[in-house]
């Protein structure tokens, strides 16, 4: 049996939720950081990659207190600030 994950990086991930709970972060390893929000007519928690990738790993999210705003950090000492509002998030 091949070993699928053989030659693939192990990947750690950072959850972060926001204040009022409708939404997370998520940010990995493999440089990607994705909002995820509960799909009330799917049933479902669906998720939205952030498009500007940090360029090297993520080891940390936080929300503001504000419901919109994500700060991620990076080994890349930056820091990045994201808006979390898409259309679908905010109906």
């Amino acid at each position: 049996m091949k070993d699928k994950n053989k030659g693939k990086e192990n990947s750690s991930f950072l959850v972060d939720f926001s204040r009022i709970e409708n939404k997370f972060v998520i940010g990995a390893s493999d440089k990607n950081v994705a909002v995820c929000y509960y799909e009330k007519e799917q049933r479902f928690w669906a998720a939205e990659m952030i498009k500007k990738r940090p360029k090297s790993t993520v080891t940390t999210v936080a929300w503001h207190p504000n419901n919109q705003l994500i700060a991620v950090g990076s080994c890349d000492y930056r820091c990045r600030f994201g808006n979390s509002i898409f259309i679908k998030l905010e109906k």
